[in-house]
């Protein structure tokens, strides 16, 4: 199940953001588009997710595709 959020339209404040977070499953990743540093670190401490990027969505996609032609060029050469 994906959840995206668009705190400004849908949430009043980040206290929200993050209380609907934690009101769900674990998610496997968590996207935070912000430069505000105290905001992160209570992101990353008052929530849990699988992994925590913030400013970028491709960073995983391209952390699974290297992990899989890694896995994969290692079972051909096996």
């Amino acid at each position: 199940m994906l959840h995206v959020l668009n705190s400004a339209s849908q949430l009043k404040n980040i206290q929200e953001s993050i209380e609907f977070v934690n009101s769900k499953p674990k998610p496997l990743a968590l996207y935070a588009f912000t430069n505000d540093e105290p905001l992160r670190k209570r992101i990353v401490s008052e929530t849990s997710s699988g992994s925590v990027t913030f400013n970028d969505v491709l960073v995983h996609v391209c952390i699974l595709l290297t992990d899989h032609k890694e896995a994969s060029s290692s079972l051909s050469m096996g």
